[in-house]
């Protein structure tokens, strides 16, 4: 029963992870800047509008601001564009659970990538379609695709990404219960997250390294990374990641007695 704990609330933080989230503030001044702009930069802002409303949990506006980039671009018609776009639809669909359409966005996205040579792209798609397969149980497939995205994001050395699928591999093997390697992909977040001063992240990586620590049994080790999580957490002024910080170690607590 408590390993059943640590599992759900792993799960809720490993999504924290990997979509971080914004302020809607940042949405506000790029509506200013995209009310100035024409065609392609235009366009562009739209795009980037509705992926800070996806961080921020406003799907509504999100699929909105992406809907009205489309619509625009089936005018302006460009390419990079649309690539764009139809990899922030992949996005948009998983972040409202819509798995296998979002993993048949991502296959049809895929083959616009490679026809532009775009490999952040490609590398992007690899990663939306890993992410859904995984959510759709075949969890080898997952990691297949996490493999090809991980030498593109190395090549243009896109930490943010790297970041992201790191804790993508290390949530399939957590899921698979392979706790180890879990936490070996868990500790190559963390280490690139310290690199960037990306406290978020680090607060969350504690955790789910403790995480995979508490299922292993090993409970003193685990408290030592939720303890440091709650401590980069209390600095930052995190106040959500925070408590899931206590939750665990409270849970941890509760299992050593």
């Amino acid at each position: 029963m408590v390993t059943f704990k640590y599992r759900t609330i792993f799960f809720l933080f490993s999504f924290l992870v990997v979509i971080p989230l914004f302020s809607f503030s940042n949405a506000d001044s790029l509506i200013t800047i995209g009310n100035s702009q024409k065609d392609t930069a235009r366009i562009n802002t739209l795009v980037k509008i509705a992926v800070e409303y996806m961080n921020s949990g406003d799907m509504e506006k999100a699929e909105k601001f992406l809907g009205q980039a489309h619509d625009e671009n089936t005018i302006a018609k460009n390419r990079t564009s649309e690539l764009y776009i139809a990899l922030k639809n992949v996005f948009l669909n998983y972040k409202k659970s819509k798995f296998k359409l979002a993993y048949e966005l991502g296959e049809e996205a895929l083959p616009l990538a490679v026809e532009l040579k775009n490999k952040d792209a490609i590398a992007e798609c690899n990663m939306y379609l890993g992410m859904c397969i995984g959510r759709l149980g075949d969890f080898n497939k997952a990691v297949e695709f996490y493999h090809v995205a991980m030498p593109l994001f190395d090549i243009s050395k896109n930490v943010s990404m790297q970041m992201k699928l790191y804790s993508n591999i290390a949530g399939v093997y957590f899921d698979q219960l392979d706790y180890r390697t879990a936490i070996e992909y868990f500790k190559k977040t963390l280490e690139m997250a310290i690199q960037q001063k990306e406290n978020k992240v680090i607060g969350q990586t504690y955790n789910n390294i403790g995480s995979a620590l508490s299922n292993l049994k090993e409970d003193k080790e685990a408290k030592e990374y939720y303890l440091k999580g709650i401590k980069v957490n209390s600095e930052s002024g995190n106040k959500f990641n925070l408590a899931y910080n206590f939750m665990n170690l409270a849970s941890c607590e509760l299992a050593e007695k």
